[in-house]
């Protein structure tokens, strides 16, 4: 979209934020964000997820890992590093990201998702998707 080469596309925000922060002065300020099914479902979300199986060998580690990766220190590297939006309301949003939130987040359980997938790639071969 920058290079002219289409007028749309898919992306994850952490890539357009990911481009703004850039030294090389890459501009992007012609980009328009929109976030789609605002009026209804609100848009998809991919989430990153952890836990700890119930049969760990070594369920305190597997914990303290967890509860590392949800501390502020670790979430501020997510979120300042690599422009993920961070699971802590205290973490600050950078700059990059500031006008890619408020938007209406899809809410639908990741199993009803997941039994979509099937009927999601049919679609997608029938539409020539590669």
């Amino acid at each position: 979209v920058v290079e002219g080469r289409c007028k749309a596309a898919l992306v994850n925000t952490y890539y357009l934020a990911q481009m703004r922060a850039r030294p090389d002065g890459t501009d992007v300020s012609t980009i328009k964000v929109l976030f789609p099914n605002q009026g209804n479902r609100g848009t998809h979300v991919n989430i990153s997820g952890a836990g700890v199986v119930k049969t760990s060998d070594n369920k305190k580690g597997a914990e303290q890992f967890v509860a590392f990766l949800l501390n502020a220190e670790s979430q501020g590297l997510v979120t300042n590093e690599n422009f993920e939006y961070p699971v802590l309301a205290s973490v600050k949003t950078p700059d990059a990201l500031k006008d890619l939130v408020g938007f209406k987040a899809d809410t639908a359980a990741l199993p009803k998702l997941g039994a979509l997938i099937p009927e999601a790639l049919k679609i997608a071969d029938q539409g020539g998707w590669k």
